[in-house]
């Protein structure tokens, strides 16, 4: 009886260690490399800070220091594509005319093989991060708390044609009506997207060019000045609460005095020197 007793006990025992095995990896998950990355970024090497991530980011565990690493890694990839190292790389591959096939570049390719998502805008002969940890970020843990922040950047844009603008423009109201009380930083940039969309549309309608202004035309003058007019008191709307929650520092100063400075001129009936839909 005693040896039964015994091995039931070195049984449950055992059983118990494997247990809390199995919880360290959902639960715990190598916090220093959370803690090393933010070493590394305050020594100001963001591109090492977002290597030390690599072992959460790539892990089949899903885990809390998972979905925190995703979020930080979106920050330091979005940091890192603009940064000088890279802008270097393009250079040396415009002198070598091989912009062919940008994405080899290994730094890319790993960062991508991670899900970060970069692609290559031949348009602005620059790298684009397109908010891959982020979608993952969604996708694996659609509960957490930096989703609602996270699903403002996966708006996808829709430039050039009155389509595309259309689903841009009602995934942004959906996003603000869904997000209204929030106090995101991201609902008062989507408020300015808003705006910048149908100020676009007034413009493109109000001051017609043979160009750009066509496909959004209904082909009736006064019919095209009615919907102008709606997208005047949109935009003014919109303007005006990007103003009042930008205030706060959710915007640098520079685009809170342009935000206001295109207020104050639409008011006025006054074009601006852009339109926000228009990408060439």
């Amino acid at each position: 009886m005693e040896v039964q007793k015994m091995v039931k006990n070195i049984f449950l025992i055992t059983f118990f260690l494997g247990f809390l095995m199995c919880l360290v990896p959902a639960f715990g998950q190598t916090p220093d490399l959370l803690e090393k990355s933010e070493a590394l970024m305050t020594q100001g090497d963001f591109y090492q800070a977002l290597l030390a991530l690599e072992p959460l980011l790539t892990a089949d565990q899903k885990s809390r220091n998972q979905e925190q690493a995703l979020w930080l890694a979106n920050a330091l990839c979005e940091t890192v594509i603009r940064d000088g190292e890279f802008t270097k790389e393009l250079e040396e591959l415009r002198r070598r005319r091989s912009l062919e096939e940008p994405l080899k570049q290994k730094r890319i390719v790993m960062l991508n093989e991670w899900g970060a998502g970069i692609g290559y805008n031949p348009l602005g002969g620059i790298y684009d991060y397109r908010y891959g940890f982020l979608k993952r970020l969604v996708e694996l843990y659609p509960d957490s708390r930096w989703r609602p922040a996270a699903e403002y950047y996966l708006i996808k844009k829709g430039y050039n044609k009155p389509e595309r603008v259309e689903k841009w423009l009602n995934e942004l109201y959906s996003y603000v009506d869904e997000n209204a009380r929030s106090g995101l930083g991201e609902l008062y940039s989507a408020y300015l997207d808003i705006a910048h969309l149908n100020d676009s549309l007034w413009q493109l309608l109000t001051y017609p060019d043979e160009v750009y202004s066509v496909p959004f035309s209904s082909g009736d003058p006064e019919l095209d000045k009615e919907k102008a007019a709606q997208y005047k008191v949109e935009a003014l709307k919109y303007y005006a609460k990007a103003i009042i929650g930008g205030y706060g520092g959710r915007f640098g100063y520079p685009q809170w005095f342009d935000t206001r400075n295109r207020f104050q001129k639409l008011q006025q009936d006054k074009k601006a020197n852009r339109v926000w839909i228009i990408y060439d």
